[in-house]
């Protein structure tokens, strides 16, 4: 009695709480990243087939949809996740024509058509050589990135957007025109100049909604790239529910669950023991600044299954979801310039040259001196003003200015040619940040589909100790 009150109250809440966390999701604006199917059904002679029967099955979920083709020998099959498919066409007195394995990519209207023979429905023409779907519905100039190069593909920060370089017309901007923006967990972030327009003008959508950080001018989400199925860059011609920027279109679409279960562990390391000492800790036999990064996560997804009580698999249930943090411990070697005894003096001279200026003369091209009005010659670094000597006298330095001048460090010795090198101050410095991030994206059963999806991004504050 105890067990089955027990199972009892574990199911109630569990709904409970999958009901609260479905109602609890805030308004968005959906822009779809799903795809069509249409085409013609039509018999060996070309004639339309009207009436026929069309289904597509998803390979992953096992997700069927069906229709019929109208008057006109036409069919569409729309709102279908990015993945792989097989579609069927089938009429009385005609054999029945299936293509297998057709990827249906984000975004796309893919024309699919088939040609029915004469024979029992029961009988099955494979075609394996099909040609591959066509897209002749809009003129829209995209470019899709699939999973394989997301995660193959090196990454600096594990930052996808780098990969939106791979789309033709796509160049890196630099960051005064914010084209590329170091991001304060992981780094390495970039949105592009797309076909000439300003990096801040690129609109970005994850799995259908917007993920925009309208402050930045850039994505407000950044999914790990083993949590990617593939995503779209959309630079031309692009839908009226993508008006939203002059840009180009990033639509992203995270791993969805399939009846297999399937999942990924990730740790990327840093060290500054893998790296080189710089040029300064070298030249002042400085100790390397400390550099301890770790990026770790998982992924995960497959059919919701709970032991004696649910099966995802019979019920199509499906659940995927990641996590992802982020950890940094950095010291930085900081190089400034300070004054020698005699700038602190007021005495600049030393900032100017040995050699005298010249001047090319246009017709003999030979190098010719330069003077000032009184004769003198002008020496390289020279500027004409009062102080042409780089020399100010006492009564003329702020009393406040002076106070400072002498409790500031100096360089005792110039290097050559009057050349002052910047002193490196190492303050060991540490940074700490971490970033966590966690998905559960799809939730389908019995006779409809639910999608629900909570992101969730945190973060510590770097701090300097």
């Amino acid at each position: 009695m105890n067990r089955g009150r027990f199972i009892r109250d574990f199911v109630i809440r569990t709904v409970l709480f999958l009901t609260t966390v479905c109602f609890l999701s805030g308004r968005a604006t959906a822009q779809t990243v799903n795809g069509t199917f249409h085409g013609t059904v039509s018999d060996s002679s070309g004639a339309i087939l009207p009436g026929a029967t069309v289904e597509v099955k998803n390979a992953s979920t096992d997700l069927v949809r069906q229709t019929t083709t109208t008057g006109d020998g036409f069919y569409t099959i729309t709102q279908l996740p990015p993945g792989h498919y097989s579609l069927n066409a089938s009429k009385s007195g005609f054999t029945t024509a299936r293509q297998a394995d057709v990827e249906l990519l984000v975004n796309q209207d893919a024309e699919v058509n088939f040609t029915l023979q004469v024979g029992a429905v029961s009988q099955t023409v494979d075609v394996t050589a099909a040609p591959p779907a066509l897209q002749t519905t809009n003129a829209t100039i995209s470019q899709v990135i699939g999973s394989k190069e997301v995660v193959d593909l090196p990454l600096n920060g594990r930052q996808f957007t780098q990969l939106v370089l791979l789309t033709p017309g796509a160049a890196p901007k630099e960051t005064g025109q914010q084209g590329f923006f170091v991001i304060p967990i992981g780094g390495g972030g970039i949105s592009p100049s797309v076909n000439g327009q300003r990096g801040q003008q690129n609109n970005f959508t994850l799995d259908g909604v917007l993920n925009n950080a309208i402050f930045d001018n850039t994505w407000a989400i950044s999914p790990p790239p083993d949590a990617i199925q593939e995503f779209n860059v959309q630079s031309q011609m692009t839908d009226a529910q993508f008006s939203i920027s002059s840009g180009a279109n990033v639509n992203v679409v995270t791993k969805p669950g399939s009846n297999q279960f399937h999942g990924a562990v990730w740790e990327f390391l840093r060290n500054d023991k893998l790296d080189a000492a710089n040029f300064f800790d070298n030249f002042f036999n400085h100790k390397k600044p400390p550099f301890r990064q770790n990026q770790y996560g998982f992924q995960a997804g497959g059919p919701l299954y709970i032991p004696h009580l649910y099966d995802g698999r019979a019920k199509k249930t499906y659940v995927s979801g990641y996590w992802e943090g982020f950890r940094s411990t950095k010291g930085f070697t900081v190089t400034n310039n300070v004054p020698t005894a005699a700038e602190l003096g007021g005495d600049f001279s030393d900032i100017l040259t040995h050699t005298q200026a010249t001047v090319v003369d246009p017709t003999t091209l030979q190098p010719i001196p330069i003077f000032d009005p009184l004769g003198r010659p002008v020496r390289n670094g020279q500027i004409f003003d009062p102080y042409s000597t780089r020399q100010v006298t006492a009564g003329q330095v702020d009393p406040v200015t002076g106070i400072v001048a002498k409790s500031t460090g100096l360089v005792r010795e110039p290097f050559g040619e009057n050349i002052i090198t910047g002193v490196p101050l190492n303050p060991q410095a540490l940074a700490q940040s971490q970033r966590a991030a966690k998905h559960v994206p799809q939730l389908c059963g019995l006779q409809q589909r639910c999608h629900q999806k909570r992101p969730v991004r945190s973060q510590i504050r770097p701090h300097v100790r």
